[in-house]
């Protein structure tokens, strides 16, 4: 699928796009389950990390305490991942090529450098602003592949670039 053909009805679902990197960001440790302790009872409570907002839990689990009390995030018992945003652009030399914000966690961060081409497949969400009604389309990353450029000469063998016409040829690579 070409950036600028994506639409608010591909929301939810997983699509593949091709693009060049344009940017990249640092990586970032990302929370996947948040553990917090009731101030009352010590009792610890996980709750799984759904989007970009951690929630805090309602009250105490622990069937002795139940309180609505203060609860304080447990870093040490919470787990992690690593995380990475990118931009790619569309491939076409276009006049004003539209982009796309990407996703990267756990073993996808740091797997493309910039001018890279490549095809990346993941669920597509929509980030909004807490006082926007209009938001920006985010690709959740499930896969990235890099697309590889052959040139190949007028009689079809690998080599260097000669004045005969040349042919480009993406292939694929891990």
């Amino acid at each position: 699928m070409k950036i600028r053909d994506i639409r608010s009805k591909d929301i939810s679902n997983t699509i593949s796009v091709e693009g060049e990197v344009s940017t990249i960001n640092e990586i970032r440790p990302k929370l996947k389950t948040a553990a917090y302790m009731c101030n009352i009872c010590e009792g610890i409570v996980c709750l799984p990390v759904e989007g970009s907002k951690i929630g805090k839990p309602v009250h105490c689990e622990n069937e002795s305490c139940g309180k609505i009390s203060g609860f304080t995030l447990l870093d040490d018992k919470s787990s992690k991942t690593d995380s990475q945003q990118i931009e790619i652009k569309e491939l076409d030399n276009i006049c004003d090529p539209r982009s796309l914000i990407v996703h990267l966690e756990g073993d996808l961060v740091d797997t493309a450098n910039v001018k890279d081409k490549i095809i990346v497949t993941g669920v597509l969400k929509a980030h909004f602003q807490s006082t926007s009604t209009t938001g920006d389309f985010v690709l959740e990353a499930n896969s990235v592949e890099k697309i590889k450029e052959k040139k190949l000469v007028a009689d079809n063998k690998e080599g260097t670039e000669s004045s005969g016409e040349i042919q480009i040829i993406r292939e694929i690579i891990d």
